[in-house]
Formats: C-alpha cells, structure tokens, sequence
C-alpha cells in the first residue's frame, strides 16, 4: 500500500506536451489577429481611395460652378465626407494602438484630410460659411506635448459646441512621417516644431491650453506666432 506522504510522479513528457500545446495556441491567436489586422487595414485603404474619389468630384464642380446655387449640396456632401474621414482616422488610430501601422496608407490618409481642409475652405468662400479650420501638426517621434495637446484640442471644440454658431474641423498631419502634402502644408505656414496649430492660417507653436484654445476658437484672442522664414 502507498504511503500518503509518498510524493507523486509527474511525467516529464505531459510537461513538454502543455507547453507544445500552448505554444501553438498563441501562435495561432497571433495569426488570426495579424490576419484581422491585415484585413482592416486593407478594408481602411479601400474606404481612404472611395472617399477620395468623392471628395474630388464635388471638387470638380465647385471649381466647374462659380455660383453659391449648388451650396447647399457642397455643405451636405461634405458633412457627409468629413464623418467618413473622421471614422477612417479613429479606426487607423485604433489600429495603430495594437501595434499595426502602415506607413502609406496613414500617407494616404494625410492626402485625404488635405484634400477635405482644401475644399472645406472653398467652401467657406464659396458659400458664406464660417467654420474654423485648424491644421494640426505634430510628431510621434520626439513632442512630448503631442499627445495632450490633440486631447485639450478634442476638450475645447467640446466645450464650444453648444456656444458658438460655427464649427470647428481638425486636420492633424504627423510632420515627420515623410507625407509629401504634410511637408507642403508646413512649409506653407512654417512649421518648424511639436506641436503646432494652424488656425484660418494663423500659427500658434508650442502647446497651447484648453483655456488659450477657447479664447482662440471663439474670437477672443488674435495673438499668434506668425510666420517665421529662417526656420
């Protein structure tokens, strides 16, 4: 008869096999989540090129039409237009956050919001509308101010949603990704550091507050950077 205290034996090739089965568990749950990852972004890339192709036919006939009779369709298709790009941004970011990225297609995106602040501001001309454009641009690579600054930026147009008549449309560009469109846009306004925000093309550099980006959406301040040609 067996002792009770007689310790048990465990068999060293049971150990072996877990362990097998456990790796080959997590390597498949790693495959099907590349997998899934792969399959978004390729579904994101496809919504970036059909978005795209609606962007430029209402830019075509906004520039084929000099009268404001087709306003009320410009507005429209592209409120419509600014919700898609939003969702494609959100969803990229999302992706980016569990660690897939693909550089050319978030390219791809910047030409996007481009190719939206540029009809967005024709737009404004165009149709007497008042809505305030704000480039943003920042650096994933070395700001440490980049990420509060695009929270604070979300928390003032909350704050203002309610108080003022017009809106308030981002358009953020990481500066040092190598985006062709996000290198014109900072050459254009001249930007030469993180975070900085363009606002109906007045530049303000460095972080500014929720407190400073309210007085700055709603009027009440007029003080920017300005240009600066040697940097």
């Amino acid at each position: 008869m067996t002792s009770k205290n007689t310790p048990r034996s465990f068999s060293a090739p049971l150990y072996i096999l877990a362990f097998i089965i456990t790796i080959v568990i997590f390597g498949i749950g790693v495959y099907v989540g590349t997998l899934f990852d792969k399959s978004n972004l390729s579904r994101i890339s496809s919504d970036v090129e059909s978005t795209l192709q609606r962007l430029e036919s209402a830019q075509i006939l906004l520039f084929l039409d000099d009268s404001a009779s087709f306003c009320p369709v410009y507005k429209t298709e592209l409120e419509k237009l600014e919700r898609d790009t939003e969702l494609i941004g959100h969803r990229l970011n999302l992706l980016s956050d569990k660690g897939a990225t693909d550089i050319e297609l978030k390219k791809q995106y910047f030409v996007l919001e481009a190719q939206g602040y540029l009809l967005s501001k024709k737009v404004n001309e165009r149709c007497n509308v008042n809505d305030t454009l704000v480039l943003y641009f920042y650096s994933n690579k070395n700001c440490e101010k980049c990420a509060a600054q695009g929270e604070d930026l979300l928390r003032s147009r909350d704050q203002l949603s309610n108080s003022i008549d017009k809106r308030i449309k981002f358009y953020s560009f990481d500066g040092d990704l190598g985006s062709a469109v996000a290198d014109a846009l900072k050459q254009k306004h001249y930007v030469y550091e993180y975070p900085t925000i363009v606002v109906n093309d007045k530049v303000y550099r460095d972080y500014q507050d929720v407190d400073t980006l309210v007085k700055i959406f709603s009027g009440q301040s007029a003080i920017s950077s300005g240009p600066r040609t040697d940097g």
